[in-house]
């Protein structure tokens, strides 16, 4: 998509007289939705850590007063703070982009509808329609 340099990615910035208003919305939501994964997607992945190693610990006792499964070890931990943190940013991807698909799905329609009523006028001015 990348033709002659960047013109034809950045074709909905261009001056156009062909360009609508539709075409320059659903380029700003490109950009916001591609910054929202930027800025949202490492922010919600990070696992903030509660205590430094060597700290008292507070042991969980069942019903009956026995002692629970030892905690995860720090590789452990690290690893399903990866996993974690991999599922929210993947999950706020998720998000973003469906909003963007939603947000394109409707303007097509906008767009689409505003072609309808574009196509109609010039029949409505030869008195009949063409099917």
């Amino acid at each position: 998509m990348l033709k002659q340099g960047s013109r034809a990615l950045l074709w909905r910035w261009r001056r156009n007289a062909l360009k609508r208003r539709s075409d320059v919305v659903e380029a700003w939501l490109g950009v916001a939705a591609v910054a929202m994964l930027l800025l949202s997607a490492p922010t919600v992945s990070v696992v903030a850590a509660g205590s430094k190693a060597g700290a008292s610990t507070t042991v969980c006792l069942d019903d009956v007063g026995l002692v629970q499964p030892a905690p995860p070890t720090p590789a452990q931990a690290n690893s399903q703070g990866v996993a974690f943190g991999a599922a929210a940013a993947a999950g706020t991807g998720v998000l973003v982009v469906g909003g963007w698909w939603a947000a394109r799905a409707r303007l097509d329609r906008r767009r689409r509808a505003q072609w309808e009523l574009a196509w109609a006028e010039p029949d409505a001015h030869q008195g009949h329609r063409h099917a």
